[in-house]
């Protein structure tokens, strides 16, 4: 599958480095200038579906980005109200510990009062009044036996009453009912408290929950927006490198395009330049995939009779010229025009060579070339090649190919 056809494919940038790593390994040898072509028009479009996917994320990005603001602008808000909420109810908490201890001490002043007055009621049913004050400020015997304090209260009560001609118990039950009537105050403010703190509890954990709920989509909306800065990163680093190979690409059918210019063209009946599938390595040997399997059957053939080839094959168009360089000079006539006779030793002209071809192959053996035909490495192969298809150039007992040329 082809690296556009893979992001069509795909929805998701984690698979983005494998689509990339297939567009890698499909182009990572350089072709030929047809096929260069044609990769440079899938390379063209590639990069336009990433583009293209580029501004469709660049949106996505930028809507996970303002809902997230939104969340997050809300749940904001939400907590300030949970905190005043909360605020309210620890004022709540505490008006209702202040009415719970207002009643309390009217529950406990009314019985207290109540007490008094059944205390006082029996005594004053068995003794007159006059009979217990006297007038040298003796003590009466109703207060015999009592609390000190509370002995104290009744006979400041029953003086009073007994100066004012009015009596304690009716004194003592006008202050009960005094009492008795904070009692009710108290225990309705009290409930009124409680009511208030149940009801603000109650809003409380009602804006608690929405702010649960807030900081779970706030959570999930962050999430999201970094996956899609992810995405758009990875995106934006796979547009680049289909930049950088469309420039490359460009830049090698330019060098080829002058190159063909300074160079004539091959030979009638050259095959022209290998695709770069159909070279294949045989032992060793870089050669082209048609002459591959008689190769490796004349090379085991050899190996069974004691004699091992070493060498090189497929040579590309820039090793055959940096070769005429070496072997005709550095001119531009000498480089693509000279005969290769006058080339020292005899170098084909860039384009016409069989090794650009990946079909000839130069053989060195026991570490050097084969430069001799009185070599038992020569000699082996003028036995055996041709049934494998290779023939020797006669001016170079090394060179071998499908043509002898």
């Amino acid at each position: 599958m082809r690296l556009f056809e893979c992001l069509k494919s795909r929805s998701r940038l984690r698979i983005f480095g494998a689509c990339l790593a297939l567009f890698v390994v499909s182009t990572s040898t350089v072709p030929s200038s047809a096929d260069l072509k044609q990769e440079l028009e899938k390379l063209r479009e590639q990069q336009q579906q990433v583009q293209e996917q580029k501004k469709q994320k660049a949106a996505e990005v930028d809507a996970a980005s303002a809902e997230t603001g939104d969340i997050s602008s809300a749940l904001e808000v939400l907590n300030a109200s949970v905190n005043e909420q909360a605020a309210k109810v620890a004022d709540a908490t505490q008006q209702l510990k202040a009415a719970e201890a207002r009643h309390d001490a009217a529950v406990e002043a009314v019985l207290s009062q109540s007490s008094l007055i059944t205390d006082l009621e029996g005594k004053l049913q068995a003794t007159a009044i006059n009979s217990f004050v006297t007038r040298d400020d003796t003590r009466s015997p109703i207060f015999e036996g009592v609390d000190p304090n509370k002995a104290v209260r009744m006979q400041s009560l029953t003086e009073a009453v007994t100066e004012s001609g009015v009596s304690v118990a009716d004194q003592l039950r006008d202050a009960k009912e005094d009492l008795e009537i904070e009692q009710a105050e108290a225990g309705s403010a009290q409930q009124e408290a409680a009511d208030l703190k149940t009801q603000l509890d109650a809003e409380l954990a009602e804006l608690q929950t929405r702010q649960d709920e807030h900081q779970d989509m706030l959570d999930a909306a962050e999430a999201r927006l970094e996956r899609e800065l992810a995405e758009a990163a990875a995106l934006s680093d796979l547009d680049k490198t289909l930049s950088d190979k469309i420039v490359a690409t460009n830049a090698e059918l330019a060098r080829q395009a002058a190159a063909r210019k300074r160079n004539p063209a091959p030979s009638k009946g050259s095959v022209g330049f290998p695709a770069a599938a159909d070279i294949v390595q045989v032992r060793g040997f870089w050669v082209h995939k048609s002459i591959a399997e008689n190769l490796d059957q004349m090379l085991g053939a050899a190996e069974a009779d004691g004699i091992r080839f070493g060498g090189g094959g497929y040579r590309n168009s820039q090793n055959q010229i940096a070769l005429r360089k070496a072997h005709c000079g550095s001119s531009q006539y000498a480089i693509y025009q000279m005969p290769a006779s006058q080339c020292s030793p005899p170098t084909a002209r860039p384009g016409q060579s069989m090794h650009e071809q990946g079909l000839a192959i130069d053989f060195t053996y026991n570490g050097g070339i084969i430069g001799s035909r009185s070599s038992a490495g020569y000699k082996w192969l003028a036995a055996h090649a041709q049934k494998y298809g290779f023939h020797n150039l006669p001016s170079e007992p090394w060179h071998w190919s499908v043509n002898g040329n």
